[in-house]
């Protein structure tokens, strides 16, 4: 019995030692972690009161903005984790397929198609089997889901992807969304209003309750999916881009940056996407954009940058600064790429085009498919600019090319010549009282001096006679101007006849006689 204690007492002892070792390495473990917390509290310390001096970080001199470009994630591209002699290869994997398990993924056409098939091997197995125990039913390879094993679809569907699906995913992809039964045509005229009356009708028997769409898509019996209902039946408005728009966008920039574009939109409008912000502060808004012509250099680096890059225009902007991509398409679509069959517009292209801006509400890009031989929306546009500043240069029915000022008599194309209008007759004798006036007020001058007066007079333009340049003396050189007065008459009625009869777009109009020339007739030798 003593012996019996004696164990006891001498476990219990060596039990107790142990406890206190094991205690004592705890305290120590405890000690340390202390010590470490405190080490790192003094450290956050530290850093706070860095932050909170002006001098603790400078902002970057000069950001490169590049369109196109794409925020950094990291110092490696992911493809460097796993690597195989990457340390972080194991955990690399694990978050892949970490993510490949809570993400959802969209089927392509090729997963789409597999799918098919082996719902359609499903069904055929089906059959077989129908056969063998002569069970008449048939059997829809493509409309029957109830027999099918979804393991087998999702292994075969695996095997055609990157990305492996489960049985679930692939029962409900084909039976929610992929399945003959359901109606992917485009939404008539009548079935749209038959969905906003019943709509409407729902919300006025009870306005606060939520509208089951599953319903919805039964009672509507055009075999429509309730997301597709849904969508339909909700209001899309399209943002609309005002001055108010773009204050509220660069006000939106100014806070929140060009890299948090939800931030943005969501400062602009209920209705603006962040696209839509994106696209339109980095083509229409930056200031960085230059506004005025292309300079030869840019031109010259233009050229150089698709002669390397060709036509991927986000990139070849990146090498061109202050251009946008959209503008770079266009000088080189209108300006330098001369042999482009998108420069060359016909009468008809231009008509068709002045139509659809009209119609379409100058959508350039669906404007330009609907053009085609190659036109895209920036070219469209630059040709409609170049049409409406023409038409506004020139009045209606009349070319744009400078002609001379002709009478209204002068549209007529009838092989006889018209009498002289009052206007023409005015312009005679307005010619001839010049004549008169200028030869009353000048005095007799000699022979030699006469032909160096007559070339000075080749560079003066006539000003209009006034009644007090016409004198009532008459000398006899304006006797002698009088005696010819018919015969200037005569000659400035046929010369204003001559150009009478000729149409405006003749090749053979000539401009109206100049009134020194005419005077220069009239003066005795």
């Amino acid at each position: 019995m003593s012996s019996t204690s004696n164990e006891i007492t001498a476990t219990s002892v060596e039990l107790a030692q142990i406890t206190l070792k094991a205690n004592q390495a705890l305290q120590q473990h405890l000690t340390e972690r202390a010590a470490a917390l405190e080490d790192e509290i003094r450290e956050a310390e530290r850093l706070l009161k860095l932050l909170e001096t002006d001098d603790a970080y400078e902002d970057p001199e000069d950001e490169i903005q590049i369109p196109g470009a794409a925020k950094p994630t990291g110092f490696f591209l992911p493809s460097e984790y796993l690597e195989v002699g990457s340390p972080l290869r194991a955990d690399s994997l694990n978050r892949n397929n970490y993510a490949a398990r809570i993400m959802p993924h969209t089927m392509n056409p090729k997963e789409l198609d597999a799918l098919k098939s082996a719902v359609m091997a499903e069904n055929r197995k089906v059959q077989a089997c129908r056969r063998q125990t002569n069970d008449p039913s048939p059997v829809d390879l493509e409309r029957d889901v109830d027999d099918i094993n979804w393991d087998i679809v999702a292994e075969l569907v695996s095997d055609a992807s990157a990305v492996k699906f489960t049985a679930e995913e692939c029962r409900i992809k084909w039976v929610g969304d992929r399945h003959p039964s359901i109606n992917h045509s485009e939404w008539s005229a009548t079935e749209t209003e038959e969905l906003r009356l019943l709509v409407d009708e729902l919300k006025k028997k009870d306005p606060t309750a939520k509208l089951d769409w599953v319903d919805i898509a039964k009672q509507l019996g055009t075999n429509r999916t309730p997301v597709d209902v849904m969508s339909k039946s909700k209001n899309h408005i399209r943002h609309q881009w005002d001055s108010y728009s773009d204050e509220k966008l660069l006000e939106g920039v100014e806070m929140y940056g060009i890299n948090s574009w939800n931030s943005v939109a969501r400062h602009v409008s209920p209705h603006a996407t962040p696209t839509q912000c994106q696209n339109r502060y980095q083509k229409s808004l930056d200031p960085n954009i230059k506004r005025r012509g292309w300079a030869p250099e840019e031109d010259e680096r233009l050229r150089k940058t698709v002669a390397a890059l060709g036509s991927s225009w986000v990139k070849v902007a990146e090498f061109i600064p202050g251009r946008t991509n959209d503008q770079c398409n266009e000088r080189w679509t209108e300006g330098l790429n001369s042999s482009s069959s998108k420069n060359i517009w016909s009468e008809r292209e231009d008509a068709l085009l002045v139509e659809l801006a009209v119609s379409m509400n100058r959508q350039w890009k669906s404007i330009s498919l609907k053009i085609g031989n190659g036109k895209t929306g920036p070219s469209c546009r630059a040709r409609y600019n170049k049409l409406s500043a023409t038409s506004t240069r020139t009045t209606p029915g009349t070319s744009a090319r400078p002609t001379p000022e002709i009478p209204p008599s002068a549209a007529s194309t009838s092989a006889a010549t018209p009498p002289a209008t009052s206007e023409q007759v005015a312009f005679a004798e307005q010619a001839s009282a010049v004549s008169v006036s200028q030869l009353e007020s000048e005095p007799e001058p000699d022979t030699s001096a006469r032909a160096g007066a007559t070339t000075r007079a080749k560079g003066k333009r006539k000003r209009a006679p006034n009644e007090s340049d016409i004198q009532p003396r008459k000398s006899k050189r304006l006797k002698a101007a009088e005696h010819k007065n018919s015969e200037t008459t005569a000659a400035n009625s046929a010369a204003a006849e001559t150009v009478s009869s000729e149409a405006p777009g003749s090749p053979h109009t000539r401009p109206r006689p100049r009134l020194r020339n005419v005077n220069r007739q009239t003066k005795p030798s």
